[in-house]
């Protein structure tokens, strides 16, 4: 049995709006995950900056130190 063209049309609407739900559903997984990714980022750029500056001021106490000693 062959399908009219308006019913051929309404499996292709159909077809059409399933496929443009899945791509929006995908766009907003990978949006979240890009969110998630950024925070991520964030706190790992905090972590660095401040054991950078616990370093750089533990290396700046020793050199003190050293220098006070050494006199």
């Amino acid at each position: 049995m062959e399908k009219s063209d308006h019913d051929l049309l309404i499996e292709i609407h159909a077809e059409i709006r399933h496929v443009c739900k899945s791509v929006t559903d995908q766009e907003c997984r990978i949006r979240n995950l890009e969110t998630q990714q950024n925070r991520w980022l964030g706190r790992d750029g905090a972590i660095v900056t401040g054991i950078a500056i616990a370093v750089s001021t533990i290396v700046t106490v020793i050199g003190w130190i050293a220098s006070w000693v050494l006199r």
